[in-house]
């Protein structure tokens, strides 16, 4: 399989199969994910079917893997997998990622497929802050790939997200 870097004229692509595969509280705006593509430590790679993608946020010593998703009616056939082991291949820094706790059914599914691919789900507590105004943070635990870290790699990953990916100053979550 073939990862193709992609730029904003691929937009419309990644939004629709994003909107189908993410609830409005973990996703932007239509106009605030298209500001993102504008942001030099954005990337998204896509198959070369143009039916999955991996949004991730490049930084120094971390890559933070944003959304993932594969197009509906294409899940459960191996895209996925074979996709993010690919980009996990490709990646030299450590890769982590936000996930639903493992509260229900279909959360227990997703965190064990990220397990399956070797990332390790971490215990301490995090508050996903809004993507929009009119949302309230969300609790989602964070995984990381290959093993899992200490509470003050938490801290630095939790203050690069809410500092670069959500723009949000922490006041008492």
């Amino acid at each position: 399989m073939e990862l193709i870097r992609v730029d904003v004229s691929d937009f419309n692509i990644i939004f629709r199969i994003m909107d189908k595969a993410f609830p409005n509280s973990e996703m932007r705006t239509y106009d605030g994910q298209r500001k993102v593509f504008e942001k030099p430590e954005y990337n998204v790679l896509m198959n070369e079917e143009k039916t999955a993608f991996i949004s991730f946020w490049h930084f120094e010593y971390a890559i933070y893997i944003e959304h993932f998703a594969v197009g509906d009616g294409l899940r459960g056939n191996g895209i996925g997998a074979d996709m993010l082991r690919k980009f996990l291949q490709m990646v030299k820094v450590k890769v982590f990622l936000e996930a639903e706790p493992p509260v229900d059914k279909i959360a227990k599914r997703r965190i064990g497929f990220y397990e399956r691919m070797g990332f390790v789900l971490n215990p301490c507590y995090y508050l996903q802050p809004p993507y929009r105004q009119d949302e309230e943070p969300i609790q989602l635990k964070i995984m990381t790939y290959g093993e899992g870290i200490d509470r003050k790699q938490f801290d630095e990953y939790k203050k690069m997200l809410y500092n670069h990916v959500y723009n949000y100053v922490e006041s008492g979550i």
